[in-house]
């Protein structure tokens, strides 16, 4: 199952994923797509594009409507590797969201998601708008599992490692204190 999480909007590359998926059924016809995301002006334009598929890729093809955040871990729990060919993200924490689950993310070669994903390592990134690269990544991890979850275990120990909470209010707290600190000219002890 590759999964798609995200709000339904063209920037986000779901019909880049679509494209993908004709390539990939001919190799691996037993894929199925799992799109799941908030239903916006674009759905319309998704919904259109889905049925335009033959009768057996569009059963292949399974949409997620507006659900609620506390379903997202079934969804990525139901998945075996994220999609998620963004033309841009100022962040992508569906990535880390992803890897929590022990996923493998595939990713655009742009903006911020280069500095989230290390290319082969935790996850692969593909030439953005492509559908045939998406399509070559989404079939090597489809048949290298043993890749496909060493990625996924390499994601979820950077966000042990870079992304909990406790790590993240630390690294706030240091930029805070050191603006503070230059602003008055001297140093705080921070409290506890």
């Amino acid at each position: 199952v590759v999964v798609f999480v995200g709000q339904q909007v063209p920037h986000k590359g779901i019909d880049i994923i679509i494209d993908a998926m004709g390539f990939v059924w001919k190799k691996h016809p037993n894929a199925k797509l799992l799109l799941a995301g908030s239903r916006t002006t674009y759905s319309e334009k998704l919904d259109a594009r889905i049925a335009g598929l033959s009768l057996e890729q569009g059963k292949r093809v399974v949409m997620i409507n507006n659900f609620d955040e506390e379903e997202k871990p079934t969804i990525f729990a139901a998945s075996d590797i994220l999609a998620f060919p963004s033309h841009f993200e100022s962040f992508g924490i569906v990535f880390l969201e992803a890897w929590s689950a022990g996923l493998p993310v595939i990713g655009s070669r742009r903006d911020a998601i280069t500095s989230v994903v290390d290319d082969g390592i935790d996850g692969i990134l593909t030439i953005q708008g492509d559908p045939g690269d998406l399509a070559r990544a989404i079939s090597e991890l489809i048949e290298d599992r043993e890749k496909s979850k060493r990625m996924g275990e390499a994601g979820r120990r950077k966000v042990h490692e870079r992304y909990t909470w406790d790590i993240i209010v630390k690294k706030y707290r240091q930029v805070y204190q050191s603006a503070v600190d230059s602003a008055s000219g001297k140093s705080l002890t921070p409290h506890p």
